[in-house]
């Protein structure tokens, strides 16, 4: 079986690496090589910026020349584990070391389960830089035994570094921690302080991946504003900041565009590459969930006969599409939704990529109060021009969006739902938004009309109600009517078109009078005639690229037509 999607691990090997990487990992490698110890690098970066990748790779580029380590914290950053977090890297550098000398582990062993009882008072609220003594006095009854306690672990731990060196034949221990950013950040600051207090040794060398802001937060929690940046200073020798800005983007979503069997061209690779940067940005995991989603809905479109070429519109030119909606989706969820409810036009596309227009035109105050960010707002307004450019198709040749892209985007949209965070477009496929909007245009227009001809309704004896299904978009106004024999008249409205037609709903009304009644009254209208077995209708459809007032005029106008033929006939 082949199997698909792109699954979020980090790189293992070099030669995977496609974002352009690999002169900044040599340069790294080399410098952990030749630096003086003990020294702390920080490679640093955001939530799934590529920093374990960094760090296997570096792994991969030094390991024959020094003793690699690699502690990885997620494992303890679960449930009560986060306790005993300082003593379980101590243990587990220990265990790294050991050289198969019961008598040297157990030695070290007594020092570190004697060291575990004060961990609470000790480690824990060790300011760097501070002495320990006052620490150790509030939480031992006799400070100098566990001063020097702490002090003999770590000649310890100095004497098995330099045998474990000697039997390896290498120059240096290199540790790698990863993940202390999902740590809670007081939890990373303690981690860090441990390093720092216990681990500072001669031909040691720390690599860690880690969020600059998850550490800064953890300071400011345990000891105020002022000391975050130099506690970052005391511990770090060498920060190195992810080059995000550096990487290869183009290269890394061609590879993604294959690994997902993506139709492109490379002037296709520039508009996914835009399309993502202006929307989610470049965040490598944030993209791998992109592309996923993007396989997702492809599957959709294909079981849905979407993703077939037609004359008008090729399948890349759908995938386009559809990478777009899901950057919609995924970057401005509220715009993704004004669009689902809204009439798509190349007007209103054009003014959303407008800035004035779209912090300032009536038509988007709905959107900027979902917004409520003036900043995000302008995005959005940088996201639509490129939006407009992937809603493009070589058919038309030209900068117009026409009606048959918007015919595009309107099919997308619908099924699009299942990738959103809006439960209510994806609970039954059933756009809620939308079906508030006729049921509320139907509902004042009731009231309009019952105001209109409020004499001759009560001469009838009745008014129009609205009616809406449960699980349908319509809304209906009806009319009961005396005519030899009483029937219903029925104006039925959504999105799409409407209908005009009478309706049997019981042993109240009878058909024949309906139909015969139409076919007096509604002579000349214009409306395509329809036949069913026991009604007659009278239908017209609408242009999907029409806004809403549009449709909802043209409803009204044919609706007011019919109702003076209607009471032209009764009276």
């Amino acid at each position: 079986m082949h199997y698909f999607g792109i699954r979020d691990l980090p790189i293992e090997s070099i030669g995977d690496e496609s974002l352009g990487l690999i002169p900044y990992i040599q340069s790294l490698s080399d410098f952990v090589l030749a630096c003086e110890t003990p020294m702390t690098i920080a490679i640093q970066g955001d939530w799934g910026s590529g920093k374990t990748s960094a760090m296997n790779m570096i792994r991969e580029k030094i390991s024959s020349e020094v003793v690699p380590i690699w502690f990885n914290t997620w494992q303890f950053s679960q449930f009560e584990m986060q306790k005993e977090l300082s003593i379980s890297l101590l243990s587990y550098f220990v265990d790294e070391l050991d050289d198969k000398e019961a008598t040297f582990k157990k030695k070290i062993g007594g020092l570190l389960k004697g060291l575990g009882k004060m961990t609470a008072a000790v480690i824990a609220e060790q300011t760097v830089g501070e002495t320990m003594a006052g620490k150790i006095a509030d939480a031992q009854s006799e400070p100098v035994d566990s001063a020097k306690a702490l002090k003999n672990l770590k000649s310890e731990l100095h004497k098995a570094v330099e045998q474990k060196l000697k039997l390896a034949n290498k120059a240096r221990i290199v540790v790698f921690i990863d993940d202390l950013d999902r740590l809670q950040p007081e939890k990373a600051v303690e981690m860090l302080e441990v390093m720092k207090l216990f681990l500072d040794l001669p031909f040691c060398v720390f690599v860690l991946a880690v969020d600059y802001g998850v550490v800064i937060r953890g300071v400011r929690k345990k000891y105020g504003d002022e000391k975050g940046r130099s506690f970052f200073d005391k511990i770090i020798q060498l920060p190195f900041n992810m080059p995000v800005a550096q990487y290869n983007i183009e290269n890394y979503f061609s590879d993604l565009l294959k690994k997902t069997k993506i139709q492109f061209s490379d002037k296709d690779v520039r508009l996914y590459r835009d399309l993502a940067a202006y929307s989610i940005g470049i965040n490598p995991r944030g993209l791998k969930r992109l592309f996923n989603l993007l396989l997702l809905l492809n599957i959709t479109a294909k079981n849905q006969n979407l993703l077939e070429s037609s004359e008008e519109v090729k399948v890349s030119e759908r995938q386009k599409v559809i990478f777009g909606v899901l950057c919609l989706q995924s970057g401005f969820e509220e715009a993704y939704r004004f669009l689902s409810r809204s009439n798509i036009s190349e007007e209103l596309l054009r003014s959303m990529a407008d800035r004035d227009k779209l912090k300032n035109s009536l038509e988007f105050e709905s959107l900027r109060k979902d917004i409520k960010d003036d900043e995000k707002i302008e995005k959005l307004a940088e996201f639509i021009e490129v939006f407009i450019e992937a809603l493009q198709t070589e058919y038309d040749g030209e900068d117009k969006i026409s009606n048959k892209e918007i015919k595009n985007l309107l099919e997308i949209l619908r099924f699009s739902s299942i990738t959103s965070l809006d439960e209510s477009r994806a609970s039954n496929g059933l756009n809620y938004n939308e079906r508030k909007e006729n049921r509320e245009a139907l509902k004042h227009f009731s009231e309009e009309l019952n105001k209109k001809y409020k004499q001759k309704l009560k001469l009838l004896k009745e008014q129009f109600y609205v009616y809406q299904p449960r699980d349908e978009s319509y809304a209906s106004l009806y009319l009961h009517i005396q005519s030899n024999g009483l029937f219903s008249i029925n104006f039925s409205f959504d999105q799409n078109g409407f209908a005009i037609y009478e309706s049997d709903s019981g042993s109240k009304v009878n058909s024949s009078a309906g139909i015969q009644f139409f076919n007096s009254a509604f002579s000349g209208l214009g409306f395509d005639k329809i036949d069913y077995e026991n009604e007659i209708a009278f239908s017209e459809k609408f242009e999907e690229s029409h806004p809403f007032n549009k449709k909802l005029e043209r409803f009204k106008s044919k609706t007011a037509e019919t109702l003076e033929k209607v009471f032209e006939r009764l009276s």
